[in-house]
């Protein structure tokens, strides 16, 4: 494997701004529609099944090329029904049923000194209320944005104590006043547009806004920043859940995306790193040579994996969450 994906800031633009937001995971559920917290579901037909045989995708958007997915079809015979998910949250409802980006421009135009390599930029109430004005957004990702709070403060965002939950819930609630939107599937579109300045996001979001806003004749500058305090790392991870019916057509499709060709022409049409290092010498060199999507071993060592919380911390954050979000 490869590096970890960070998640970060929009001043570090984010998370998918700081290393973070972005815990994507790609959950491949067979016989629902369904995705992962970042993350894909697929779904298959019975492999004793005489009717056409059927693969259902459950993924975040732009996040496979569908020239591949046509390939699959064809190479297999399975019909792939594909559907797209814009938010963990919504990945949990299906499935149960750290870093920033940021327009550098509009932010040196507002606060010349902005600290733009630390979650200052976007936890400093003096800082971010000086940028409010061109637009301050957090993705909606419970446990990632909580883990960036938990960075600024010093934390380990696996081993947190009490003490430490509770500042990062007061620094979180000290900027809510200036956040203009807490959403999922819009930051791509809010990036490229300059609808939003600085945004808690995944990596990938900003490339794919970078790339928007060229097609679209935009002169832009959009930055990615991993802050000097840490963010955290996540990957997208194809699952299929436990009890699935039919899994004969999803494990078809996970072995399709395996070889080198293949991940590396999601990798170039996504915008963003693969894990598959077979594939780095068919990997666009601009992708491959550009460190916000591989950050070099003194930016990984920052970086902190997110491991799965017991039910009583998930509890907490939620409570916390919904306190953020609502401004109560």
């Amino acid at each position: 494997m490869l590096s970890p994906r960070p998640v970060s800031a929009a001043a570090m633009v984010a998370a998918r701004v700081s290393v973070f937001q972005s815990l994507v995971i790609v959950t491949l559920a067979a016989g629902c529609s369904s995705k992962g917290a970042p993350a894909n579901a697929m779904s298959a037909n019975s492999p004793t099944a005489t009717a056409v045989r059927v693969v259902n995708v459950y993924n975040w958007a732009d996040n496979i090329d569908p020239g591949v997915v046509a390939d699959f079809e064809k190479t297999t015979g399975i019909k792939v029904n594909y559907d797209t998910v814009d938010s963990p949250k919504m990945m949990e409802t299906k499935m149960l049923v750290g870093s920033s980006g940021y327009n550098a421009r509009m932010i040196k135009q507002l606060a010349p000194d902005a600290p733009t390599d630390s979650w200052r930029l976007i936890y400093d109430p003096k800082v971010v209320a000086k940028l409010a004005p061109c637009g301050v957004s957090f993705t909606d990702a419970r446990a990632e944005v909580i883990a960036t709070a938990l960075i600024s403060v010093g934390a380990k965002v696996n081993d947190a104590t009490p003490e430490q939950f509770a500042a990062a819930e007061r620094m979180l609630r000290g900027v809510r006043q200036y956040e203009r939107r807490i959403v999922g599937g819009s930051q791509i579109g809010d990036l490229a547009s300059g609808a939003l300045c600085l945004m808690v996001t995944a990596g990938t979001n900003v490339a794919i806004a970078r790339a928007r806003s060229r097609e679209a004749g935009r002169e832009t500058d959009l930055r990615y920043v991993i802050p000097r305090e840490g963010a955290i790392s996540w990957f997208d991870t194809l699952a299929i859940p436990a009890g699935a019916a039919h899994p004969r057509e999803a494990y078809a499709l996970l072995d399709f995306l395996l070889p080198p060709e293949i991940a590396a022409r999601n990798a170039n049409y996504i915008g963003s790193s693969t894990v598959n290092r077979a594939a780095l010498p068919q990997v666009d060199p601009a992708l491959r040579d550009d460190p916000m999507l591989y950050p070099d071993a003194e930016v990984r060592a920052r970086l902190q994996p997110l491991h799965a919380r017991p039910p009583a911390q998930i509890r907490t954050e939620n409570e916390l969450w919904t306190r953020f979000q609502t401004g109560r």
